[in-house]
């Protein structure tokens, strides 16, 4: 009986330890799995990002391409008006110089018909 028990127990020794090497085989597997879904992840992510930071720089470049202009207009504006202001008020009398500036940079300023 002790021989038979022997037996058992070197039975038993040997299938938990291949029961151990197989679950060590598909905790190995599954740390592979999980170490490549998440690079997967981590690609998607910085391609958002950077597809993010791309369409940021478009807009804001598109934006500033129309804000010059906006501001030219209405720095024009102003200093027509001042210039009327103080051209009406007889505090000084325009020049020849200073009307073709007007007249020039109105021009620059607005869109031509072509």
């Amino acid at each position: 009986m002790s021989e038979l028990t022997q037996k058992e127990k070197l039975t038993r020794k040997r299938l938990a330890a291949e029961e151990g090497a197989k679950a060590l085989e598909e905790v190995a597997k599954k740390v592979v799995d999980v170490r490549a879904n998440m690079a997967r992840l981590r690609a998607l992510r910085l391609a958002k990002e950077a597809q993010e930071v791309r369409t940021e720089i478009c807009t804001s470049n598109q934006i500033n391409k129309t804000k010059p202009k906006r501001l030219l207009n209405l720095s024009l504006r102003i200093a027509f008006d001042i210039a009327r202001r103080m051209y009406a008020g007889g505090v000084a009398s325009p020049s020849p110089a200073v009307l073709g500036f007007f007249v020039a940079a109105s021009t620059q300023a607005s869109p031509s018909p072509n």
